[in-house]
């Protein structure tokens, strides 16, 4: 049986904000890999410009989540919470603005596609090490694939909405 290391409610107003940015931020999500998809499908510039806006939107939706799950789950284990929670701020951060730089044409893409996958490998990093401090709750998904497929986005919606159910599942307990 998991440990309780979380609030036995989500009345905690970070836990709502939280949840509410794991399904916002898997809607998003799901509309940014339509996107991706139909862009390279078709090579009209305009879904690959809809994919990174949705990019952008998803990311700065995961920050909440990351200090949500911070705060949940740092008792379990202090030092390796903070290191997760700096290594998800900087990594959604750095994929933000370059998304941004990117978007308005500062950065070229052939400097910007080395970068930004830089990036994303500190949000898996963050997403591994979420899943490892959640050894003894059930809120965050417990699959490695999911764990990884959400870092590298196409598997970000499944990981959101199931951990934003997860969390909602606190109320009832």
């Amino acid at each position: 049986m998991p440990t309780t290391l979380y609030p036995t409610s989500t009345r905690d107003g970070l836990t709502r904000v939280t949840i509410w940015c794991a399904y916002t931020s898997g809607i998003v999500s799901i509309f940014g890999i339509v996107f991706l998809v139909a862009f390279f499908s078709s090579f009209v510039g305009m879904l690959g410009v809809l994919n990174d806006i949705a990019v952008v939107i998803q990311h700065f939706l995961m920050i909440p989540i990351a200090l949500g799950l911070h705060k949940i789950l740092r008792p379990s284990r202090p030092s390796l919470s903070q290191v997760g929670l700096l290594l998800g701020l900087v990594g959604m951060l750095v994929v933000i603005v370059l998304q941004l730089l990117f978007m308005t044409g500062v950065l070229p893409y052939s400097q910007y596609i080395g970068l930004v996958t830089a990036g994303f490998m500190v949000v898996l990093g963050w997403f591994l090490v979420v899943r490892n401090l959640h050894q003894s709750t059930e809120i965050v998904p417990r699959s490695v694939a999911l764990t990884v497929l959400a870092g590298l986005y196409f598997g970000y919606p499944l990981w959101a909405f199931s951990l934003g159910r997860r969390l909602r599942a606190l109320d009832r307990d």
